[in-house]
């Protein structure tokens, strides 16, 4: 049975501690708030860059909030699994995550409902909002090295720059984005 006074923080794809909105959320539904990062091992999609940011991407947050007295846990494993085990451990009554459109997360998402209105513990779903540097948003602004991160809108006008302009398939700008981006060319952040 679950209690309203604990909440988890699933972090997908955006690990920000500072000014990030899901946190912000749960802390003010609970009064205490548990942090999450599951590494989802064996995702089939995922390239050699993805995998690297997946294992890589916990260190900074969590050293973030050790420094002002938190954490974050990080479990390998399926997603939904582990954090329905933790929500019995922790005897969570809410669990918040940022929205994503992706259809993994769609999937995801849906599962974590599926689990939760078994477990009656409340969802709620934050938009995270992704601030891209302005000389971002132009296609000639695409780096070809993996040096950061590229919101979902900018890889959109390239595709279509890419498709419409220079009459290119869109399975070559695909490659590109998977083969150099940092995050495997996954959308932007950290799932």
């Amino acid at each position: 049975m679950s209690d309203h006074s604990t909440a988890i923080v699933s972090f997908t794809r955006d690990l920000r501690v500072h000014d990030n909105p899901a946190p912000e959320r749960a802390c003010r539904l609970a009064r205490r708030v548990v942090l999450l990062f599951v590494v989802h091992e064996g995702l089939g999609f995922a390239t050699a860059n993805r995998r690297r940011v997946l294992h890589e991407s916990p260190a900074d947050p969590r050293q973030s909030l050790r420094d002002v007295g938190g954490d974050l846990l990080v479990r390998h494993g399926d997603p939904v699994t582990e954090l329905m085990r933790l929500a019995e451990q922790v005897h969570a009554g809410t669990i918040v995550l940022a929205r994503d459109v992706s259809r993994y997360a769609r999937r995801r998402a849906d599962r974590i409902r599926a689990a939760t209105v078994q477990q009656r513990i409340r969802v709620e779903f934050v938009d995270a909002v992704t601030v891209v540097p302005p000389a971002a948003s132009t296609p000639g602004c695409v780096s070809s090295q993996p040096r950061g991160f590229l919101h979902n809108r900018v890889r959109l006008v390239v595709a279509s720059f890419l498709t419409k302009q220079l009459g290119l398939h869109w399975g070559v700008g695909a490659r590109h984005f998977f083969d150099q981006l940092v995050d495997g060319g996954q959308g932007g952040g950290h799932r």
